[in-house]
């Protein structure tokens, strides 16, 4: 009897779930196609390369607690090893279950296909290019947009729930925006942009402006309820020698947000080409054309005012999170997350909203536009195994170079300075070219350099050359031991080595 009431249920929560297969297929295949070069070049990105050898995780990395307890759950182990592409794998996982979700609670409990499509810009923006690289992070900052998704689950049934039940949400909320917290902060912003999305959405449905309230502000205590909860439960955010946290102070905040707004939009508008720029623009219009046009139909011409022209702005500014009020607020690739989720909800509300003929047009505009972002994110790829391929030359090279030098690499006492950087193969230099977003992705990794510790460790770690980095030591080098095509390698009366790189 009890198996029989088992079977029933699991039938129940196969029935239930089976609405939700194919769509999830579909965005899988989506992220799939887009990072497959990606994948396939295997490139030690940044912290990949000291993951892959020290397995350290992500502790000392702002308290990333959550992603070095998901590494571990990973790799089964307390030290992490390089088992891509399962990472990426687990990666695409949690975003088209991210797009799911999206797709379901901006439908109104449905799925849309085209809305769905449109989802998959959280992921495929090309800022997120700059997340997915990381053989080891990736899955880590999937995880953070994921859980950003799972309290908009109830979006569509607060207002009818009884105290328990939102007591029960309110601690779930708090509880995934922890996680979010401990996983990767840059996602701070993310459910954000989804709350004012819905918000902008159901104010063109003609919802009340009471209720719409009621459910902001249950978020916005949720989303201060976890904030404050993991700055008692972490007083101490910094990332070491990574980068700083300190925040504002009160007489400068002002004048500090308005300057991080502005670094956000220089590194926006400074990553867009021009075919980038006309697809966005016809998206956008179509938004506001499909918005006005519902929002006019099905509420009145003052809300619809508020909901396509005022909040827009708001959303996509708020989608920076808290780095708005960081003195050190970063502009790379994978701190402008939100603005994916951003772009997510544009273009998931362009084709939601459309009727008609207009319908067509704005999914034709959005699936155009995924394309030329899957295409950059192929490029992209192969520039990595590109470089990867050229950086691997360039320091088997110089270890030969250093070695016909007789300089010694084995002891551990040479002292060695880099001068210069091998910069980026053709084909990455061509790809940078094309894709100014690339420099927001591609920046300290070409493999040999003298910008930081990274530009040493493929040589030292990977190579065996033991020497020691002399990353910031003033050192004058006026003894030429070998000049060649790539370096010169002098030497001072001290024994340091300067390689100056041509």
């Amino acid at each position: 009897m009890v198996k029989g009431k088992n079977r029933v249920k699991f039938s129940k929560i196969l029935a239930k779930a089976r609405p939700f297969v194919k769509p999830f297929i579909i965005v899988l295949v989506i992220y799939a196609v887009a990072i497959s070069s990606i994948v396939r070049a295997n490139y030690n990105y940044m912290d990949d390369a000291g993951r892959a050898i020290d397995g350290y995780a992500w502790t000392s990395d702002f308290n990333r607690v959550s992603s070095s307890l998901f590494g571990f759950a990973l790799n089964v182990n307390l030290k992490l090893s390089d088992i891509s592409p399962l990472p990426q794998i687990m990666a695409i996982i949690l975003l088209s279950a991210s797009s799911v979700i999206l797709t379901y609670v901006f439908c109104n409990k449905k799925i849309k296909y085209l809305p769905l499509i449109a989802s998959s810009f959280i992921g495929l923006c090309p800022f997120m290019y700059g997340c997915w690289v990381f053989k080891f992070d990736a899955p880590c900052m999937a995880l953070s947009l994921f859980i950003s998704t799972i309290p908009l689950l109830f979006w569509n049934t607060l207002e009818h729930a009884s105290t328990r039940y939102k007591i029960i949400i309110f601690l779930l909320t708090v509880l995934c925006m922890l996680i979010m917290w401990t996983s990767y902060q840059a996602s701070s912003g993310v459910i954000i942009v989804f709350v004012l999305g819905l918000v902008m959405i159901d104010i063109l449905r003609g919802c009340s402006a009471e209720i719409l309230l009621k459910k902001v502000t249950f978020y916005a205590l949720a989303y201060l309820s976890s904030a404050m909860s993991f700055k008692l439960l972490f007083p101490d955010a910094n990332g070491g020698a990574y980068r700083e946290t300190e925040v504002f102070s009160l007489n400068e905040l002002l004048s500090g947000i308005v300057g991080n707004i502005g670094g956000m939009l220089d590194a926006v508008a400074s990553s867009v080409n021009i075919y980038w720029l006309i697809l966005i623009s016809l998206v956008i219009i179509c938004f506001i054309v499909s918005a006005v046009n519902f929002g006019i139909e099905h509420s009145n011409i003052a809300r619809t005012l508020v909901a396509v022209f005022l909040l827009p702005l708001p959303m996509f500014i708020l989608s920076y999170g808290a780095y708005l009020i960081l003195r050190d607020a970063p502009t790379l690739g994978r701190s402008l997350v939100g603005v994916g989720a951003f772009m997510a909800v544009v273009a998931m509300c362009a084709c939601i909203l459309a009727e008609g003929w207009l319908t067509i047009v704005a999914g034709v505009s959005n699936i155009i536009l995924i394309y030329a972002f899957i295409v950059y994110g192929l490029a992209f790829g192969n520039g990595l195994s590109s470089q990867k391929d050229y950086a691997d030359f360039r320091i088997q090279q110089l270890v030969n170079e250093l070695v016909n030098s007789r300089v010694d690499i084995s002891s551990g006492d040479t002292s060695l300075k880099l001068i210069g950087d091998i910069g980026p193969s053709p084909v990455m230099q061509h790809v940078i070219e094309l894709y100014p977003v690339t420099n927001r992705i591609f920046y300290l990794q070409s493999g040999l350099n003298d910008k930081s510790y990274w530009g040493y460790r493929q040589l030292i770690d990977y190579y065996g050359a033991n020497v020691a980095a002399n990353e910031t030591g003033e050192v004058h080098c006026n003894s030429r031991l070998s000049s060649s095509r790539y370096y010169d390698i002098d030497k001072d009366t001290d024994g340091n080595v300067c390689v100056t790189i041509k």
